[in-house]
């Protein structure tokens, strides 16, 4: 059974941008097939969307409008363009969307209705066009041209097949049309002439050219202190007088900019309580838009990003003082119960704010996103910008590590900046497994040490015996010596702990000795044994057999010991007075997840810190309440 909207849930609102949008996005399907494939995908996230929150959608098409139950979603007069006579022609008249709509089924519906809204003949091709798809989650109620002409066929078999189909479809003879056609001429009555129009645009141009003026005359009037309150009190209290005007005589865009302005205004001067008064009477009127008719409401849902959006937490973090503890405290309620900043909007401005307390603020914010919904991590981890996704993997690794976050950090160890996919490593500690493995081998050999090292590092900490070929493999390589001395005794270590015994042979080699021959000519002209240079590798690997610190392992390090130059002879020593008393073995590093950060606290502790003062009250801005006087010389207000 098709879901009734509530009120509250803004199913309707949701319902009109879906179709107002696939009315938009179907005229592009031949002109530009770039931005009709992008609407189509945004079709299809609305209607998933909607049916996943309000479950199974059903709509009843009529000549001039489209409805959902008793509501309607979709009316228009027009001859052009007009989505219920484009649905209508083709032949449907009830449409039913269900739970678990697929991107293709959308994708089929939208295109064979973009390709037949326009044909001059129109022989079922839509409705053919659906059946022949089998859609599962998209079904429908049609009426061709032949039942049409039965509809006007004679009286008695007339009224049996119309039995017929109202037991089957109760109720779809009479959708054929809600409200009568209006073909005739129509009474034409004068409102305002040319003239008058040409000489109201020409006051209007007058005023504008004369507003720059006025304004530095105002600002002027209200840079001191004390006027600055009372004057920016003013402009909040009309702009809410504004936004309940309706038609409204400004944008909506330019009350936008007059609250965020205002609302920078206060955090310039350190007003922090008028801050505070300010957004939160703005907010009262926000929460309460279902009392207003639908254009006033959408008006005052938009402001809600003029008051809790990133324009007004950009400049918050620009001017935070972190001795405001209550205001800050406040802020944080605010701004995160308000719900009007994503996640890629916070990484943004913490990539752009120069100031630390407000970078620690939006840092709180960005925490407190959560991982719920992974999709725009997924995106912004692959940010060509280091700095944001370094700072998506912080979130990630301070918040818990779910299943799902698992996937993404090993897909950004493709992300082209090294220390990006270093902290990827970093990021896997405590949750490795196979396929965590298998995504960080490669990275053994990759072009960056810092890469390497993180990789190497999570290997060990795991205790993954079965990378022992790997690393070995690496030591062998011809890019090894090339990599510095630390490096270099990590990989040798490494192998140590995870390959134990069995690679010996790999310290021996990349030691570089050979055996002495017993040739009396090959000792006179080779005049004794050489001396073994000190180089990294070696080393690397003499450390390495320390940690081994089996007899064969012992053995071969004294070998060396006598051969090396003093250097390396110097090493060798260290190495096995440290193996003689226990201490070169040590313990591998655990592979612990990172320090989670600690427990956010709740926001609802700043609600109460900055008072409850309003600066105006609705009633009285509606004209339902009393009055209160004005002070003497003060302009007259206009109500809504």
């Amino acid at each position: 059974m098709a879901a009734r909207p509530g009120d509250d849930d803004g199913t309707l609102k949701r319902l009109r941008d879906v179709l107002k949008r696939l009315r938009d996005t179907a005229p592009l399907v031949d002109s530009d097939p770039d931005a009709f494939a992008k609407g189509v995908d945004d079709i299809a996230a609305r209607l998933r969307d909607v049916t996943g929150s309000a479950g199974e959608i059903e709509l009843s098409i009529s000549t001039n409008r489209i409805s959902h139950g008793e509501d309607e979603v979709f009316k228009s007069e027009a001859r052009t363009n007009n989505l219920a006579f484009d649905i209508f022609r083709q032949g449907l008249r009830r449409l039913t969307f269900k739970p678990g709509l697929t991107d293709d089924e959308v994708h089929a519906f939208v295109v064979a209705f973009a390709e037949n809204r326009s044909a001059d003949q129109i022989d079922e091709d839509f409705v053919s066009t659906l059946w022949r798809e089998s859609l599962p989650n998209i079904a429908y109620i049609a009426i061709d041209g032949f039942t049409e002409k039965i509809f006007m066929s004679e009286e008695r078999f007339l009224g049996a097949f119309r039995g017929v189909i109202d037991d089957v479809v109760p109720g779809m003879v009479g959708m054929v049309q809600d409200d009568p056609g209006d073909d005739g001429p129509r009474q034409r009555r004068t409102v305002d002439d040319g003239a008058a129009a040409d000489r109201a645009d020409l006051e209007q141009r007058k005023l504008r050219k004369a507003l720059p003026a006025e304004a530095a005359g105002v600002i002027e009037a209200i840079r001191g202190d004390a006027e600055l309150i009372p004057g920016l009190e003013r402009v909040v209290e009309l702009v809410a007088r504004v936004a309940l005007k309706q038609p409204s005589p400004l944008p909506d865009a330019d009350l936008h900019r007059v609250v965020v302005r205002a609302l920078a205004a206060w955090l310039e001067h350190g007003e922090w309580q008028a801050f505070a008064d300010s957004a939160r009477s703005l907010r009262a009127l926000i929460e309460g838009a279902e009392r207003f008719p639908e254009p006033v409401a959408a008006r005052l849902e938009g402001l809600w990003a003029a008051i809790a959006g990133p324009d007004p937490v950009a400049h918050l973090a620009h001017h935070l003082d972190p001795e405001q503890t209550d205001f800050t405290a406040w802020a944080r309620w605010h701004f995160a119960t308000a719900k009007a900043l994503a996640a890629p909007d916070l990484l943004e401005l913490i990539d752009a704010c120069q100031n630390p307390a407000g970078v620690a603020f939006l840092k709180d914010l960005l925490r407190r996103q959560g991982t719920e919904s992974l999709d725009p991590w997924a995106e912004r981890l692959r940010d060509p910008n280091p700095g944001v996704v370094l700072e998506v993997i912080e979130v990630i690794v301070g918040s818990d590590l779910q299943a799902q976050a698992r996937p993404l950090l090993m897909d950004t160890m493709k992300h082209p900046a090294p220390e990006v996919r270093a902290a990827a490593a970093e990021g896997l500690a405590g949750a490795y497994d196979i396929a965590v493995r298998e995504a960080l081998l490669p990275f053994l050999k990759d072009p960056s040490p810092v890469v390497r090292k993180a990789v190497v590092t999570r290997f060990l900490a795991a205790g993954d015996r079965s990378v022992s070929p790997y690393l070995a493999s690496t030591i062998k390589s011809d890019m090894f010596p090339g990599f510095d001395e630390d490096e270099q005794r990590l990989y040798f270590e490494t192998l140590a702990r995870l390959g134990g015994a069995r690679f010996v042979d790999v310290f021996e080699q990349a030691l570089g000795m050979e055996e002495e021959s017993g040739d009396l000519l090959s000792r006179f002209f080779k005049r004794g044994p050489s001396a073994l240079i000190d180089t990294p590798t070696r080393r690397g690997a003499v450390s390495g057999l320390g940690i081994l610190g089996s007899r064969e392992a012992l053995a071969l390090i004294r070998k060396v010991h006598q051969r090396a130059d003093l250097g390396l002879a110097a090493h060798c020593d260290v190495v096995l007075r440290l193996a003689a008393r226990g201490e070169a073995a040590g313990e591998a590093p655990a592979d612990r997840a990172p320090q989670k950060a600690k427990p956010l606290e709740s926001v609802d502790v700043g609600a109460p810190l900055m008072g409850a003062r309003a600066l105006f009250d609705v009633a009285r801005l509606q004209g339902r309440g009393p009055q209160p006087p004005r002070p003497a010389g003060a302009p007259p207000d206009d109500g809504p």
